[in-house]
């Protein structure tokens, strides 16, 4: 039996950000929100800066997976080993839901294999994440994406 992966969301035409707190931020004007704070690590991350990326992440940062770390050494080898994979890999946020100190993203994620076995495939891809931020540091991750669906791109079969 052949499955074939589709996306189940349609692609959307605009950003949507959305903040249900009815409250002003009580960080003051030098701090940034934490929707802020993603904004700036995600552009840093996508422009290939993950030093850059990584001065918005706490020293003992949990990243649930997947897969987990327990800290800013093993989360920093994390995303070497996917930008050894997709080296041009980007993260085209869809949608950006918060409330308090949480950031939920809906994400594209797209990039070119470079791996031996699907050398030049691209991957497009919808993903999602739950980011807790504290005091201007992420000190929290969930994610989930469609590895199915990268699955099935690497070995082949065009995104949807």
């Amino acid at each position: 039996m052949h499955v074939r992966a589709q996306r189940c969301f349609p692609e959307p035409r605009t950003h949507i950000r959305i903040d249900v707190n009815s409250k002003e931020s009580e960080m003051g004007d030098e701090a940034l929100s934490p929707a802020e704070v993603i904004s700036q690590l995600t552009a840093r991350y996508n422009a290939g800066d993950l030093a850059g990326a990584m001065s918005y992440i706490s020293e003992d940062a949990v990243n649930h997976g997947p897969p987990p770390t327990a800290n800013l050494i093993e989360w920093r080898a994390r995303w070497d080993a996917a930008r050894a994979v997709l080296p041009d890999l980007q993260a085209n946020v869809q949608l950006v839901i918060t409330q308090d100190d949480l950031v939920c993203r809906l994400i594209r994620i797209t990039g070119t294999s470079a791996a031996p076995e699907s050398a030049g495939k691209p991957v497009d891809v919808l993903g999602m994440d739950i980011i807790r931020v504290r005091d201007g540091l992420v000190v929290e991750h969930w994610a989930l994406a469609d590895t199915a669906a990268m699955t099935a791109q690497l070995q082949g079969e065009p995104p949807q």
